[in-house]
């Protein structure tokens, strides 16, 4: 498996296509885009602070690795 690269601000391209580029398909990508969703709107509204919107995408990073496949 290459190094995997993701992106999670709220300007990033969403997470499909950032996979899709580098050669990978997420098997539950709805599920994942949907929280990554929520965690920048939960971030953006002031009830994450940095730290724990660091903590929730670096959770969300693993359980996406879990899921990959490679194309």
């Amino acid at each position: 498996m290459n190094k995997l690269t993701i992106e999670f601000g709220c300007l990033s391209d969403t997470l499909e296509k950032q996979l899709k580029e580098q050669g990978y398909v997420d098997k539950k990508i709805e599920k994942h885009q949907l929280i990554n969703d929520a965690i920048i709107s939960l971030f953006l509204h002031g009830y994450l602070t940095d730290s724990q919107c660091m903590k929730m995408r670096e959770k969300l990073f693993k359980d996406i690795k879990k899921t990959l496949e490679v194309k």
